[in-house]
């Protein structure tokens, strides 16, 4: 079990990112984290792998403080070392431990240069890096940015065997549908908490509740300006 208990994050004075955020997460589940650009999501992610510290809060694995070695995280943008092949990477962070086979799943030209390789492709390699490494908790920081609907399917058959392995997958997205179709929960991050869980049988519910709220957002920034939507006020 992934706990987080009151987790609290600034990177300014009295602006905080994290509010407060309290989560479980059981083993052999995958939990979405939805939210707007800027609620916090890369930031939460951050803080559970230990790259920021806590203001205050704790966040334990199993009633131990989590670790490095517990998580594998795939960041949104990955960096790579420049005149890398492929294969190079890969034998890199997974230690050498690795399994070829792997590569007629992702189709990539492991022996040419990670310079030449597309958004999609980085995409695909770093996916299988964090694959590898099997740690219990796999954070993916919108990983569906950049692929073609080929890996896109791919990636979710991969996710779906982390979470019959018994891992605890956590997965952010600006996307709804990406979500409702693999995760078990989804928390919904605005102003720095998680104030509700959804579960399955709820997701047309949170689909309805974002869309209302996006809609009021774009009503009233047209009644700002003297108008309605639609109307053409130049």
């Amino acid at each position: 079990m992934l706990e987080l208990t009151d987790v609290r994050v600034s990177y300014k004075k009295d602006k905080p990112i994290l509010n407060g955020v309290n989560l479980s997460i059981p083993k052999g589940s995958i939990f979405g984290i939805l939210g707007m650009n800027g609620a916090g999501k890369t930031t939460l992610f951050k803080a559970i792998y230990g790259w920021i510290a806590l203001e205050k809060g704790q966040i334990k694995l199993n009633g131990d403080c989590t670790k490095h070695t517990n998580i594998s995280f795939l960041e949104t943008q990955n960096y790579f070392y420049p005149y890398m092949k492929g294969i190079e990477y890969i034998r890199l962070v997974t230690k050498g431990t690795f399994d070829i086979k792997l590569n007629q799943i992702f189709e990539l030209p492991l022996d040419e240069l990670i310079d030449n390789y597309s958004t999609g492709m980085k995409k695909k390699l770093a996916f299988w890096a964090v694959f590898e490494l099997n740690k219990d908790i796999v954070i993916l920081d919108e990983p569906f940015n950049g692929i073609d609907i080929e890996s896109v399917e791919c990636f979710y058959s991969l996710i779906i065997e982390m979470r019959k392995q018994g891992k605890i997958v956590i997965i952010s997205s600006h996307i709804i549908e990406t979500l409702t179709r693999i995760c078990d929960e989804i928390g919904y991050l605005s102003k720095g908490k998680i104030d509700q869980i959804y579960s399955k049988e709820n997701y047309s519910k949170l689909q309805t509740e974002v869309r209302k709220m996006i809609q009021a957002k774009v009503q009233n920034a047209f009644l700002s300006k003297g108008g309605k939507p639609g109307e053409n006020n130049g």
